[in-house]
């Protein structure tokens, strides 16, 4: 599904700040590790530090997965599926 959206060449061509520094998206581990992509740290070398930032960006994302599913369920239409 990444692949077939476009979403990682756009990023790779559009999503730099005014200093040209690469901007990142936060998402789930599914996604590759790549500088347009933030996931959260895993494995045995993972810090005290480390652990903190997954538990702030493990609440931030769960409060924008549950205003997606809120905006999915007022627009009924958003939800259906095409082919």
């Amino acid at each position: 599904m990444l692949a077939d959206s476009g979403l990682l060449h756009n990023l790779e061509q559009n999503a730099f700040s005014t200093t040209r520094q690469p901007v990142a998206l936060y998402g789930d581990p599914a996604y590759p590790l790549h500088v347009h992509f933030q996931i959260p740290f895993r494995g045995a070398g993972i810090t005290p530090m480390m652990e903190q930032c997954n538990k702030a960006m493990s609440t931030v994302r769960m409060s924008v997965e549950w205003l997606f599913g809120d905006i999915v369920s007022f627009f009924k239409f958003l939800s259906t599926k095409i082919c």
